[in-house]
């Protein structure tokens, strides 16, 4: 019973998963086109690094996932991150910032 509850909630939260990344991706193609398409244009396109970047975003969801599904990961995640606070949150914070900027901006505009 156990492992059949823990089963159905990995595909729970995989199609969660998937569910925010579409939502992510809704956002930023919003915010795309609010920010470079005009009235006139044609078509908007993400360019090729940027495409790929976004995939990111899910590995930071499918990581989250991971830790709240395996609690000895968890355990030791809680223990890495108190340790390291200082340097980590701010990195991942910078290193967040670049990446929303250069998927927000990696993008081409037909008009």
């Amino acid at each position: 019973m156990k492992a059949l509850k823990s089963i159905v909630f990995g595909l729970f939260g995989i199609i969660t998963v998937l569910i925010l990344f579409l939502a992510i991706m809704a956002f930023i193609s919003f915010i795309q086109e609010k920010l470079f398409v005009l009235d006139s244009s044609l078509l908007l396109i993400f360019k090729s690094p940027a495409s790929k970047f976004i995939f990111i975003y899910e590995l930071y969801l499918l990581f989250a996932l991971f830790l709240l599904l395996n609690k000895d990961s968890r355990k030791w995640f809680s223990g890495f991150f108190k340790k390291h606070r200082r340097i980590v949150f701010p990195i991942f914070c910078i290193v967040n910032i670049m990446l929303f900027y250069a998927i927000v901006t990696d993008v081409a505009v037909v008009t």
